[in-house]
């Protein structure tokens, strides 16, 4: 049977409301994370009033060793 293991990151958004993302350094993390054998499976964002996004929240999975 498969065993994963999970991490969560945060993207802080930029802007005066939120809502803008520096796509160069969200891309720069997650390849790192990518050639550390973490693959991205979710993401979520957090909001502030009137429904501006202020985070971005991804979930990353990548599968742990088998135990012998």
């Amino acid at each position: 049977m498969k065993r994963w293991e999970y991490q969560v990151i945060k993207f802080e958004l930029g802007g005066l409301l939120g809502g803008i993302v520096d796509n160069e350094e969200m891309e720069r993390i997650l390849n790192r994370l990518g050639d550390d054998g973490w693959e991205l499976v979710g993401t979520t964002g957090t909001t502030m009033q009137q429904g501006a996004t202020r985070d971005l929240i991804g979930i990353l999975k990548r599968e742990v060793e088998p135990i012998l």
